[in-house]
């Protein structure tokens, strides 16, 4: 009888990332242009561990950052103009 095992990797590394956003306006017409640095980092308790593998384990390192950039965008989007 076959058996299948299955291993993905979650580094507990501390992830940087540069996170910008384009040039916007907010509600008074002022220009501006929000950079940053995001931090990933996953707490070695299991709860941690384990709220990280449902989030990023399947995600490849680019779609960590791809989440990051986006979780960044919505933080600022209040701030904008609409």
């Amino acid at each position: 009888m076959p058996v299948f095992e299955k291993v993905d990797l979650l580094s507990l590394e501390l992830l940087t990332i540069d996170v910008q956003t384009p040039e916007v306006y907010t509600s008074k017409r002022r220009a501006v242009k929000v950079d940053g640095v995001a931090q990933i980092k996953v707490k070695g308790d299991d709860i941690s561990i384990a709220t990280a593998a449902k989030q990023f384990l399947s995600k490849a390192t680019e779609d960590i950052k791809n989440i990051a950039t986006k979780r960044w965008k919505d933080i600022c989007a209040p701030f904008w103009a609409r």
